[in-house]
């Protein structure tokens, strides 16, 4: 949770944890490329933890404008997928696991 105008988290150490899986996901790259393109942006990841376990998350990631042409910012969503054995999703707030991008698709206008 961010802090009322002060731009900083008020728990800083999940804060952290979260920031490390955005960016993997949302490097600078993917942030450019759905700028330039102005379309939403859908991926899948694959977590899985060194015992094996995987857990699926999807996303979708969409621009915004405030009424013009040049985006605003970008909104995210994301979903967890997996079965009784799957470990939870905030194992992705973990170091217990590696995350493979396994899907990615820009859509249409």
């Amino acid at each position: 949770m961010l802090g009322a105008g002060k731009n900083v988290f008020l728990n800083q150490p999940l804060a952290q944890k979260i920031a490390k899986v955005v960016l993997h996901v949302v490097t600078p790259a993917t942030v450019s490329e759905i700028r330039q393109v102005r379309r939403p942006l859908y991926t899948e990841s694959v977590l899985k933890t060194d015992d094996g376990d995987t857990l699926l998350t999807k996303r979708m990631l969409v621009p915004l404008t405030s009424g013009g042409d040049e985006v605003a910012m970008i909104l995210g969503a994301q979903t967890y997928h997996g079965g009784r054995s799957a470990p939870p999703h905030s194992m992705v707030l973990t170091d217990r696991g590696d995350i493979e991008e396994v899907r990615r698709r820009l859509m249409s206008e």
